[in-house]
Order: structure tokens, then C-alpha cells, then sequence
């Protein structure tokens, strides 16, 4: 109470501009939440711990526990109506030092998801544009090669979209909205074809769990790696001072927002499981023998798309891809800058961050 006492006699009084609107709220919190994982987890995690029933159980588990966590965040949305997110309400709650070491580890993890969405272009190009980013010099990390034309168009993704945020909210809220409808378009495409397509049939995703294991096991994989699968959502608070509507919306915004989260894991892990190519007859054995496989075989998802629409597919789930690699970088860079603004404005940082 002395606390909000403090915070309703002005500390943090330089406002900003509410121009945010409960949409572009909520296309902050899932373009933050689905990324290029969402694409290829199918393949390599999703399907080898779950199965396509096994994961939608965890998908639903995972997110009725982030939705526990979403009631937290708005209670401290309504308390701390105030830029800077969980950084205000450990100031306010728990002082200088605990809100300090929590604004370094939010700025940290938030900024290396920055640079992860930016190299996640270089996987895109490699699987849908015939590798035509990979020229100039190269080297090799771990046995995977990184080439000079992938690492400036990262760069490149980095400095155009920092543009794009120091344009302003209003400028970032807008087209971060017109990335997220693109990205769950492409995904319902791709859906909707799979519904009619006598290339997706039900037959392939049997069996429901992966042969030789428990179901709960299973479910549980899915659910640990939940904190992973749906960060992003706890970007809201970050731009709280921002919003053009009443704090307590938030609740239903980002229970929304990881609702729709889950859907689309569902959905690509479904469709990827639903079709499978010529030759296997059904997911298990295809999935086993991905590690063998190279190209789109190799990638569930995109096989999918290819298989049920051709190049069309490849197309609609490309645009899908590249808006959620996007859509993770414009987010992440709004949430860190307003946790850096806030860290300024009350001088845990030189005044010209703010």
C-alpha cells in the first residue's frame, strides 16, 4: 500500500503518448508468442515427444497455466498502469535492487530474442529461396555454416526495424497488426486446404501418442517447454502507460492472444502430421526418418504446405513464416525499449536512453 501510495503521488510522472489499441495490443502479444519454432517444432520436437493428439492435450494444459499467469500480470497492469511492466512493479513492490536486477534480466533475454527472429531469416531464405543469401565469406560453428550475405541480412532486418520502432508507437502498433492478421491468415490457409485436400487424411495421425511411450509423458514434455512456447505475452506490460483503453482489458487480451497462440501450434503441428509424403504410411514413420531426409521433406510444415497447394502453399506459408520472424522483432524491440525508457526515467540508466 505505501508503495502504491508512493507511485499516486507522481514518481515516473513523464508520460507517454496512448496511442495503442486493444488490437494492437494483442497483436504485440502473439507475434511475440509465435516465432519460426512454431514452424519447425513439428519435426524435431513436438511430434517425436507428443504425437498430434499428445501435443494438443499439452498445448491446452500450457496454456490454461500461462492464463494463470496472465491474471497476475493484469492485477499489476491495474495497480502499475506504467511503463517498464514487471521493472515498475518491482520498484514499486520490492525497491531499487530487486526491480534493477529484474530490468537487466527482462532487457537481456528480450534483446537475444531480437537477434534470434533477425538470424531466423537466414533459415527461411535456405528452405524457400534457393540459398540466395548464402554468399561471401563463410565460416563454420559447430558444424553449421554462417555466410557473409546471411549475417547482413540480419543486420540489415536489425537496423530497418529499429527504424521502424524509433518512428514511433503508433507507427510499430500498426504494422506489427498487419504482420500478425498475415501470419494467422497463412497459417488458416494452409489449415483450411488440409480440411479438403485428400492429401490430409486422418489415417496418417495414427497413432495419437509416439509408439513405445507413455501418454503422460508425453503431455508433460509439451507442458515444460510452455514458458518457451508462450513468452511473448508478457510484453503487455512493458507499454502499459500506452494504451488507449482501460488497464483491466488486458486480462481478456492476453488470455486471447495465448488462446490463438496455442491454436496455430495445434494447427501446423496437426496439418504436418496429417500429411506425409509418398511412400510412408503414416506420421511415425516419417518423422523417424527425418534425419535421413533433406530439403522440404526434411521440414514438415512446408512439406504440408507444398503438398496440399503446390508452390501456392509454399507461398502463403513463406509469408506466414516471414511475418512471424518480423513480428518477434518489431515486439521484442518495443518491449525492451520501453523497459529501457522506464529505466531512464527513473535514472538507472543515463537520461538519454529515455
Amino acid at each position: 500500500m505505501a508503495a502504491k501510495a508512493a507511485y499516486d503521488k507522481g514518481e515516473g510522472t513523464a508520460k507517454l503518448k496512448r496511442n495503442l489499441s486493444p488490437v494492437n495490443v494483442w497483436a504485440l502479444a502473439l507475434g511475440c508468442i509465435i516465432g519460426w519454432g512454431a514452424f519447425v517444432m513439428p519435426g524435431n520436437k513436438f511430434l517425436l515427444s507428443a504425437g498430434p493428439l499428445g501435443t494438443a492435450i499439452g498445448m491446452a494444459f500450457a496454456a490454461l497455466v500461462m492464463t494463470v499467469i496472465a491474471f497476475n500480470y493484469n492485477y499489476m497492469i491495474n495497480t502499475y498502469p506504467e511503463t517498464g511492466g514487471e521493472f515498475a512493479f518491482a520498484r514499486n513492490a520490492f525497491g531499487r535492487n530487486h526491480a534493477f536486477i529484474c530490468s537487466w534480466f527482462l532487457g537481456l533475454s528480450y534483446l537475444a530474442i531480437v537477434a534470434l527472429n533477425a538470424s531466423a531469416l537466414a533459415l527461411l531464405g535456405r528452405n524457400l529461396l534457393g540459398n540466395v543469401f548464402q554468399f561471401g565469406f563463410h565460416y563454420t560453428v559447430a558444424g553449421y555454416d554462417l555466410y557473409c550475405g546471411e549475417l547482413l541480412l540480419a543486420v540489415a532486418a536489425i537496423l530497418l526495424f529499429a527504424w521502424v520502432s524509433i518512428r514511433g508507437i503508433k507507427s510499430s502498433g500498426i504494422f506489427q497488426t498487419a504482420l500478425v492478421f498475415l501470419l494467422v491468415g497463412g497459417v488458416l490457409v494452409i489449415t483450411i486446404a488440409a480440411l479438403f485436400s485428400p492429401k490430409a487424411t486422418v489415417a496418417n495421425l495414427s497413432p495419437a501418442f509416439p509408439p513405445g511411450s507413455a501418454p503422460i509423458a508425453g503431455i508433460l514434455a509439451i507442458m515444460a517447454i510452455a514458458p518457451w512456447t508462450f513468452v511473448g505475452f508478457d510484453t503487455v506490460p512493458q507499454a502499459a502507460e500506452e494504451f488507449n483503453f482501460k488497464p483491466r482489458k488486458t486480462k481478456a487480451i492476453m488470455i486471447v492472444s495465448i488462446l490463438f497462440g496455442a491454436l496455430v501450434y495445434v494447427l501446423l503441428n496437426t496439418v504436418s502430421a496429417a500429411v506425409v509424403p509418398a511412400g510412408y504410411s503414416n506420421w511415425t514413420e516419417y518423422i523417424s526418418d527425418i534425419p535421413n531426409l533433406r530439403g522440404l521433406e526434411s521440414l514438415p510444415t512446408f512439406h504440408a504446405a507444398k503438398a496440399l497447394l503446390g508452390n501456392a502453399g509454399l507461398v502463403f506459408l513463406g509469408l506466414s513464416v516471414l511475418a512471424a520472424i518480423l513480428s518477434g522483432i518489431v515486439g521484442f524491440y518495443m518491449a525492451t525499449s520501453r523497459l529501457l525508457f522506464a529505466m531512464a526515467r527513473d535514472r538507472f540508466l543515463p537520461a538519454w536512453f529515455a
